[in-house]
């Protein structure tokens, strides 16, 4: 079987691309370039407001912003959310 990745939608906020991987069927991970959440060995859970933000920002971005976000995701681990959050 494998090491398998997908994308499904985020379990908290609703993105359409967050991303699933699957290792030989024994476990998984989830995460979320948009919120933040994360579900693997320790689940993350966006709070309630962070979760709102996140909703919000996804029905203004285009699909062009979406992927950029899920890119920047990729290369350093954070979340547009985290992102905002620390500025």
């Amino acid at each position: 079987m494998g090491y398998h990745s997908d994308e499904t939608k985020c379990s908290i906020c609703g993105f359409e691309m967050a991303i699933t991987n699957n290792y030989d069927g024994e476990y998984f991970d989830e995460y979320c370039p948009i919120c933040g959440y994360t579900k693997c060995t320790e689940e993350k859970i966006p709070s309630d407001c962070d979760t709102v933000l996140a909703k919000e920002k996804q029905k203004m971005m285009s699909e062009e912003e979406k992927e950029r976000a899920i890119e920047l995701f990729y290369e350093d681990g954070k979340s547009l959310i985290d992102r905002f959050n620390k500025d």
